[in-house]
């Protein structure tokens, strides 16, 4: 069963709805309809985890839902790779894991994790082609920037791209900010951005949630996504994340998301019931 009271939703000062209370039993179905911008996706996504509510209550299977307002927070010391330290992070890890899981009555098999380093870098590359006269589409952009990405790799082998920004289109001599359509080219540049994080750190987050049977679909750097929230507090750091991956820069360029194969019920059953 799915129980809703005075639920509020919406994105910090952006109230999107408000005073919904509802109960949904199992096997009934709901619609839920409305003009475009009243809420309903927001409403949705709040239900389902992936957005702080502001005030109110869901709870599933008479279990609170609360726990999506939690952040959890790890200080990873240089020196993981030390069996004892990674045994302790990966232990707490686990603990709390399982404690969400047991609150939602599922287990939890693909992730997106937002990460605070310093070792944060933003680096600049430019890439420069032509052409016979070509027909402009996001494949002839798709090329140019796995162009790019490899020789950056080449330059730079202790660093992890995540997340790749096009600010801008130089084509045929005119300046874009985003990419026209419809529109035949002989000579085009790029303009990227690469926000980088190291890439010893990540290896050891992959290691760590693997251990906890969870696979990283996408990680997120949290200096580059406060950047569109206006209270810089680790209260907005999963709602931040969120905005980068749901695409709020628009110049910003995704990668395949890396999804596993759900983990057997045997491999964490044990766990679930400790």
């Amino acid at each position: 069963m799915l129980k809703i009271k005075n639920l509020k939703c919406g994105y910090g000062d952006i109230i999107a709805v408000q005073n919904i209370s509802m109960n949904l039993k199992a096997g009934e179905t709901l619609a839920l309809t409305g003009p475009n911008g009243s809420g309903k996706t927001t409403f949705v996504m709040t239900v389902a985890g992936h957005i702080p509510q502001i005030n109110g209550d869901i709870s599933f299977f008479e279990k609170d839902k609360s726990h999506y307002n939690e952040t959890l927070n790890f200080e990873i010391p240089d020196s993981l790779n030390n069996s004892l330290n990674f045994k302790i992070i990966l232990n707490l890890l686990k603990e709390n894991i399982r404690k969400i899981e047991k609150n939602l009555g599922f287990f939890l098999n693909n992730g997106n994790i937002s990460i605070q380093s310093n070792s944060y870098q933003s680096i600049l590359f430019s890439i420069k082609n032509i052409f016979d006269e070509k027909k402009l589409d996001k494949k002839v952009i798709a090329n140019l920037v796995q162009s790019c990405i490899q020789k950056f790799y080449i330059d730079e082998q202790n660093l992890s791209i995540i997340h790749i920004i096009i600010n801008k289109y130089v084509i045929d001599d005119k300046v874009y900010k985003y990419l026209p359509n419809n529109i035949k080219f002989k000579k085009i540049i790029l303009e990227i951005e690469f926000i980088c994080l190291d890439k010893n750190l990540i290896n050891k987050l992959k290691k760590l949630f693997n251990e906890c049977k969870i696979n990283i679909r996408k990680i997120v750097s949290y200096d580059y996504a406060k950047k569109f929230s206006k209270n810089h507090t680790d209260d907005t750091m999963c709602l931040s994340a969120y905005k980068v991956l749901n695409g709020i820069n628009q110049s910003e360029v995704y990668q395949e998301e890396n999804i596993q194969k759900k983990q057997g019920i045997f491999d964490k059953i044990f766990n679930f019931f400790d």
